[in-house]
């Protein structure tokens, strides 16, 4: 797994060493879950690598001929995996939901080499991520790339302004009632 923080470049660095397995006739699969991820990593897939994409999802038709496949994980997990050396997942904490961890498995016990890249790599939920659903074996090692501060300083971020306010106010639910039905 791959951490770098939010536009620190997880998409080009991922870019790059898919053309590495282009090069060598060795197909490719990205995975994301939101359109605005699908588009830009077809973007950057198809600057840095010159090659026709194949985007797996709903309302684009497949293209089962293109090395390098770009798929929402909610239309793969409904359709035939593609053959795939390297699969990349993008926003890969999501990888504990149980289609992420499907997909990961059959691509495990397929022998592909597997990249997660997030941002965020420890859950809120306090999950790792060498283990996912049902025990699947997950990823083995975490690479860290430069934090904000140093990103900052390379000039590859800009600096940014925090505000907050100067006293937190925590709200209390005692006394509220609440009516519905459960359904």
């Amino acid at each position: 797994m791959v951490q770098l923080p939010t536009g620190g470049g997880k998409t080009i660095i991922f870019s790059y060493l898919a053309n590495e397995f282009v090069k060598k006739s060795e197909p490719v699969l990205v995975i994301a879950h939101r359109q605005e991820l699908i588009t830009q990593a077809v973007s950057k897939l198809e600057s840095v690598a010159g090659v026709p994409i194949g985007i797996i999802k709903a309302g684009h038709k497949p293209n089962p001929d293109c090395l390098l496949q770009v798929a929402s994980i909610q239309t793969l997990i409904r359709r035939q995996p593609p053959p795939a050396t390297l699969v990349i997942f993008d926003e890969a904490h999501h990888c504990h939901s149980r289609t992420y961890a499907t997909v990961f498995r059959h691509y495990a016990e397929q022998g592909s080499y597997i990249l997660g890249c997030t941002a965020t790599p420890i859950r809120t939920d306090g999950r790792g991520l060498r283990w996912l659903y049902s025990g699947t074996s997950g990823f083995d090692s975490l690479i860290c790339g430069p934090s904000v501060k140093q990103l900052i300083a390379l000039k590859f971020l800009v600096p940014f302004k925090l505000y907050a306010p100067a006293q937190i106010i925590r709200a209390s639910s005692a006394g509220l009632k609440t009516q519905g039905k459960r359904i």
